[in-house]
């Protein structure tokens, strides 16, 4: 399992602007789901729920183009930093998700895509206790159903949450994100991009 970190991955003020953007000028929804698992077209179907708001204006599903010249120079900061070739991007979009006060959050174990040539990339947006795990076990299907009692005893590591640091792993891989128990929300854009 690779798992790239970087922390100050984003120039502070292209940062800013997207906060900017996150917190006043973007369209959120409501889906039951974190993961692809909801939608038919790409991606898992999980039977354990995490409520989530997603943003409909940049989401593959439902994009207004007009933002994406805001979203666009990410591309190249990513390649750049992370060293990357990418080819294109699968998926972009923005998560947030609030605060769960007791121990008994749902895990909601996924990948992001099927297809071992996509790199996730996830940026937090904000400081939050609500880290990310990533596992070693690699999801060909992306119709298998994985249960927490399937992934006991797997290796995994934790990411910490702090903002403006970016998280590289390959998108088979099933992780999670869990739900901060003492900061108001988390904030995180979900990159997967198809590489060389």
């Amino acid at each position: 399992m690779n798992i790239v970190e970087i922390e100050n991955v984003l120039p502070q003020k292209y940062l800013d602007t997207i906060l900017g953007m996150v917190r006043t000028d973007l369209i959120w929804e409501y889906w039951d789901s974190t993961s692809y698992s909801d939608r038919q077209d790409i991606g898992l179907w999980d039977k354990q729920m995490v409520s989530v708001f997603v943003n409909s204006d940049i989401n593959y599903r439902y994009p207004d183009y007009s933002k994406y010249s805001y979203f666009f120079p990410l591309t190249y900061i990513l390649e750049e930093k992370f060293g990357l070739d990418v080819v294109g991007v699968m998926r972009l979009k923005i998560n947030r998700t609030f605060t769960c006060p007791t121990n008994q959050e749902p895990k909601a174990w996924h990948a992001d895509h099927p297809n071992h040539n996509c790199k996730t990339v996830l940026i937090y947006l904000n400081d939050s206790d609500g880290g990310t795990v990533v596992s070693d076990v690699q999801v060909a299907d992306p119709q298998i159903v994985i249960t927490d009692e399937e992934m006991r005893g797997v290796n995994s590591v934790r990411t910490e949450f702090k903002q403006n640091k970016a998280v590289l792993f390959d998108s088979n891989l099933a992780h999670y994100g869990e739900l901060p128990k003492h900061h108001k929300c988390r904030e995180v854009m979900n990159i997967v991009l198809e590489c060389r």
